[in-house]
């Protein structure tokens, strides 16, 4: 098996980070969920996600 990921940060209002991932979600079902996190900071709210695909390798 191969996995590949991605980190991304992104930044807005906490509704808008939460709308985010639910898009995240549907748009992406195949996608396997790694660390996430929420930092808040004098009203900017960040939020950094990990997230792998994991495929099998045709030996």
């Amino acid at each position: 098996m191969i996995r590949q990921g991605v980190a991304l940060t992104v930044s807005g209002g906490y509704p808008d980070l939460t709308r985010y991932v639910a898009v995240l979600e549907s748009a992406l079902p195949y996608v396997r969920w790694g660390g996430m996190s929420l930092k808040a900071d004098q009203g900017l709210t960040e939020l950094t996600l990990q997230l792998f695909l994991l495929d099998e390798v045709a030996r």
